[in-house]
């Protein structure tokens, strides 16, 4: 399996925080969804959240509600 490091970089550039930082989530052996960091609010969202809260909802799941 390859991850592409420049989506990588490119994902967590999008970010509005200081600290900018992305996350991958793989699914049978492949990337799938790409996420970074964010704030909405006075709330910080780690990439690892908005990763699978992302993987959720392309599997029809919402656990909870947030803003990206």
């Amino acid at each position: 399996m390859k991850i592409d490091i420049s989506k990588l970089l490119s994902t967590a550039s999008d970010s509005d925080m200081s600290n900018k930082h992305s996350a991958v989530l793989v699914y049978n052996g492949r990337p799938i969804v790409w996420a970074h960091n964010s704030i909405s609010g006075s709330k910080t969202y780690h990439a690892e959240v908005s990763v699978v809260k992302k993987f959720l909802r392309i599997k029809g799941c919402v656990l909870w509600n947030y803003k990206e």
